[in-house]
C-alpha cells in the first residue's frame, strides 16, 4: 500500500504530531528500561537499610517538567549512581583506615631506627622505609623524597655525626641534592662504602658495648660488696643484748642527772615519788623500793650509795 510513496528525510520529524508521538513513545520506553534497571539494582543490594534508602529515593521518582500530570516511576539509573557513590565513599574510608594503621607502623619503625651505622644496616633500614612508603602510596601519609632523605641522614648521624656533617658540607648551596631519593641514596651509599663507615662504626660500637659491660660489672661488684657489709652489721646488731625499753628511752633522751631540789643529790626523779631520798625519809617507800628506783645500769654498791646520798640530802633539808 505504500509502494511508490516517496518520503524525504526529516519528513516525520518535521510533522508536529508525529514529533510529539515519537517523544511520548521514547519516554515510555526509557522509563520501562529504568524500571527494569531499578529492579536489578534493588535485587542486588543485600543490606536491608540500603534497600529502604533506595526505595525511598528512587522507587517513585516524579518528573517535575510534567507538572500535575506527572506519573511516578522507578529510576534504576539514579539508584545505580547512588550505590557507586556510597561504595566509593566507604572504600575511601577503608583505605584511610588501612593507611592510618600503616602510619602507626611507620612511626614505630622510625622510632626504632637502624640497628647500627654500618652500610648493611643502613641499607636494611632504607629498604624497609621504602617498603612502608610504598604501602602508603597515594595516601595523605606518603612521605616525599626529601623526607625520606632526612630520615636516612638522621639515622647515619646517630652513629657518625662527623661523616654526615662533612657530607652535607659537600652539597652546601645545592638545593637539588635531596630532590630524588634514588639519586641521593645511590651517592650516599657509595660514600659510606668509600669512607669505611661500616668498619669504623662497628668498632666504635663494640668498644662502647665493652665499656658498658665493664662499668656494669664494676657497679655490680660494688653493690654486692655493700650488701655483704650491711648484712654483717645487721647480724652483729642482732647478736648484741638489747636494753629494756625504759633504759633505752632514758639513754636516748637524757644525758646526766641534775642536782635534785629536795636532796641536792644528782639523780633522775622517780616517776611516782619524785625525790627518792625524801620519799625514803618520809617512809613512803622502803629501802628495797628505793634501791629499785635507781637505774639498773649501776652496780649494787653504787645504787646503795646513791640511795644513802639522796636520803642524807633530804634529811639535811
Amino acid at each position: 500500500m505504500t509502494a511508490g510513496l516517496k518520503i524525504s528525510p526529516g519528513q516525520i520529524a518535521n510533522n508536529p504530531n508525529d514529533n510529539a508521538e515519537f517523544k511520548k513513545i521514547a519516554k515510555q520506553e526509557l522509563r520501562a528500561m529504568l524500571a527494569r534497571a531499578y529492579r536489578i539494582v534493588h535485587a542486588s543490594v543485600g543490606d536491608s537499610v540500603t534497600k529502604l534508602e533506595i526505595e525511598r529515593l528512587f522507587g517513585q521518582v516524579l518528573d517535575e517538567s510534567e507538572g500535575e500530570d506527572a506519573i511516578p516511576y522507578p529510576d534504576g539509573y539514579q539508584a545505580y549512581q547512588h550505590l557507586i557513590s556510597e561504595t566509593s565513599m566507604k572504600f575511601d574510608e577503608t583505605c584511610i583506615e588501612a593507611s592510618f594503621a600503616k602510619e602507626v607502623d611507620k612511626i614505630e619503625f622510625l622510632s626504632q631506627g637502624a640497628r647500627s651505622g654500618s652500610e648493611s644496616h643502613i641499607h636494611e633500614y632504607v629498604e624497609k622505609l621504602l617498603l612502608i612508603n610504598h604501602e602508603l602510596k597515594d595516601s595523605c601519609f606518603e612521605m616525599p623524597d626529601k623526607l625520606l632523605c632526612f630520615h636516612v641522614l638522621h639515622n647515619v648521624t646517630k652513629f657518625n655525626e662527623h661523616f654526615v656533617s662533612g657530607y652535607k658540607g659537600q652539597h652546601a648551596g645545592d638545593a637539588t641534592w635531596t630532590v630524588s631519593f634514588h639519586a641521593f641514596w645511590t651517592k650516599l651509599r657509595a660514600e659510606i662504602r668509600a669512607d669505611g663507615l661500616s668498619k669504623d662504626v662497628l668498632t666504635h660500637q663494640n668498644q662502647q658495648s665493652s665499656d658498658i659491660l665493664a662499668t656494669t660489672s664494676c657497679r655490680d661488684m660494688e653493690l654486692e660488696s655493700l650488701k655483704a657489709q650491711v648484712a654483717l652489721l645487721a647480724a652483729k646488731l642482732d647478736n648484741q643484748p638489747r636494753p629494756s625499753h625504759a633504759v633505752a628511752t632514758v639513754l636516748a633522751t637524757r644525758s646526766a642527772p641534775t642536782p635534785c631540789q629536795e636532796c641536792e643529790f644528782p639523780h633522775f626523779p622517780h616517776k611516782i615519788h619524785g625525790c627518792i631520798g625524801k620519799a625514803l625519809a618520809e617512809g613512803t617507800i622502803s629501802d628495797s623500793q628505793a634501791a629499785k628506783a635507781i637505774p639498773r645500769g649501776s652496780g649494787p654498791s653504787v645504787r646503795g650509795a646513791q640511795v644513802q646520798g639522796t636520803l642524807h640530802g633530804a634529811q639535811r633539808r
